[in-house]
């Protein structure tokens, strides 16, 4: 009888290119989730930052806008606010249209309001009324279109409405992509009875409004692109709503 023949272990070349071309599947499969993990992380990071800008420029704002009308003894809209749509700002200069008047709803991308510091101490002096503002204007940055919320500081003026001669400096509070964040119309300004804040009774003034997309001030609002009506919905519920206790209609 002839002995049997041993067959020889180790690997075939098929075997080879078998255990290759599954090696090169799963890190082909882990790139792709790695990647997309990336993606996910800066996607939030890109959100976190915008609702970082959106919280911490309603606060700035908020906090500004109760100033409207202080020292003023009888601080009126379209002299010591004003609502401009259309506005812009160039080289130190705004421009745009100021609502013709405010016994309803009006709205627009800036608001510019008056006050007087120096009646916190007694009867103001005339001369130390200062304008300041907020608005909303649209950018290219990088290639890519946001809408920019600057804060306009303090100046010396004679009044709100006259915002057309003031030399003013743009302060940046938030820098958004439009997707995010309307292009015109987001402050609305209202004759209404609100509770200033720190108060208990309710007054009849002015009620300022700031809305993440723009409001046609009449029922809905403007829904953003690709908008569904929940969305839209939720688009008419504004970031703030303040209410000026010095202005008494």
């Amino acid at each position: 009888m002839h002995a049997a023949k041993q067959r020889s272990g180790g690997f075939t070349l098929i075997s080879m290119l078998v255990g290759l071309v599954i090696g090169v599947l799963s890190i082909a499969a882990m790139l792709v989730l790695y990647r997309s993990l990336i993606t996910a992380a800066q996607q939030i990071n890109t959100q976190a930052a915008n609702d970082g800008q959106i919280a911490t420029s309603s606060l700035v704002s908020q906090q500004q806008l109760q100033q409207a009308g202080f020292g003023i003894s009888s601080a009126a809209p379209g002299t010591d606010l004003v609502v401009l749509t259309g506005a812009a700002l160039a080289k130190g200069q705004l421009s745009g249209t100021a609502a013709a008047s405010y016994g309803a709803t009006v709205t627009g991308n800036a608001v510019i309001w008056g006050y007087n510091p120096t009646g916190i101490s007694g009867t103001p002096n005339p001369s130390g009324y200062l304008c300041e503002g907020l608005i909303v204007t649209n950018s290219v940055i990088n290639g890519v279109s946001r809408s920019v919320l600057q804060w306009l500081s303090p100046v010396g003026c004679s009044n709100a409405a006259q915002w057309q001669s003031v030399n003013w400096q743009g302060n940046q509070l938030a820098s958004i992509p439009t997707a995010s964040i309307g292009t015109s119309l987001n402050f609305q300004v209202t004759p209404a009875t609100c509770w200033p804040y720190g108060q208990t009774t309710a007054i009849s003034s002015l009620q300022v409004s700031y809305y993440q997309y723009p409001q046609t001030g009449t029922t809905a609002p403007t829904p953003a692109s690709g908008s569904t009506a929940s969305t839209a919905q939720f688009e008419a519920i504004p970031f703030y709503s303040i209410c000026l206790p010095n202005f008494n209609l």
